[in-house]
């Protein structure tokens, strides 16, 4: 099933705070990264583009990646809190498509 990435990163109503200089104050936040079930060289293709810092726990974080699988988080060793990472850039993110296991996010996908 797709949703949109909108959908997708607010289905918990978590916060998210932009915080794109946490790489250079935080190296754990690299070494961190939680990427999808994807190769190595799929890995190595992907870019992100904006950090958010989150409010979500660990059991949150993980509800998200087994329901949204596309999404991406790292977490910061110095802030002890988890980061969304973002790998688009360009389009709004109700623009963005994104596979979901959850019928209902399906439902109230925004994508055109």
């Amino acid at each position: 099933m797709i949703t949109d990435y909108y959908t997708a990163v607010h289905w918990l109503k978590s916060a998210f705070i932009l915080c794109n200089e946490i790489v250079e104050n935080d190296e754990s936040v690299i070494e961190n990264i939680e990427y999808p079930e994807m190769t190595e060289e799929e890995r190595n293709r992907i870019e992100i583009f904006q950090w958010f810092l989150t409010n979500m726990s660990e059991e949150d974080k993980e509800w998200m990646q087994k329901n949204f699988p596309d999404l991406i988080f790292s977490y910061s060793d110095k802030l002890d809190l988890w980061i969304l990472c973002v790998d688009h850039f360009g389009t709004m993110w109700k623009g963005v498509p994104t596979t979901t296991n959850c019928e209902n996010a399906a439902k109230a996908s925004q994508l055109p």
